[in-house]
């Protein structure tokens, strides 16, 4: 059983080792993204899928202007479009669901779509080609930090002020 655990270990190791140098080496570490394909010649550096990615530049431009995950969900859903479809290594079949406000808020916190890669907390410069500009990045961050500390734009904010509220 310890030969079987130190075995187990080494693995877990090498993999934590071989993920933070491809990330350092700005491949991607796996994984669909909206907006990219994989791509068989080149593995780990991703080519952009153009039908995607004129929705990916679409959650943004909605996003800016709304300012809101739940409302940029309901807009994106109302057009008529859907998560990334694909088909898994082991044969099941992925996404082609309607967005909510979580997966709204992937596709707009995730630095991948400027041409980063992160690993652990830490981004690093990608191989991959960006689809969003960075100003535009820069601005969705800001109302981001911005609702952060507001609170929501849409008024879910409880109206009264309760002794407990939170604590149970």
């Amino acid at each position: 059983l310890a030969a079987a655990e130190l075995e187990r270990e080494q693995t877990a190791e090498r993999t934590r080792e071989k993920m933070q140098w491809r990330a350092e080496q700005g491949l991607n570490n796996g994984g669909q993204i909206l907006g990219y394909d994989l791509d068989p010649d080149n593995k780990g550096v991703p080519k952009i899928n153009e039908g995607e990615k004129g929705l990916v530049l679409l959650i943004f431009k909605t996003y800016l202007k709304e300012k809101g995950f739940k409302r940029t969900a309901q807009i994106i859903n109302e057009k008529g479009y859907r998560t990334k479809f694909y088909i898994s290594r082991r044969g099941r079949v992925q996404g082609g669901k309607k967005f909510n406000d979580t997966t709204i808020a992937r596709v707009v916190q995730n630095p991948f779509h400027i041409g980063k890669v992160t690993h652990n907390g830490n981004i690093y410069d990608g191989q991959h080609e960006p689809i969003v500009p960075k100003d535009v990045w820069n601005k969705a961050q800001n109302i981001i930090e911005t609702n952060k500390i507001c609170g929501s734009k849409n008024g879910d904010q409880n109206h009264y002020l309760f002794i407990l509220q939170g604590l149970v």
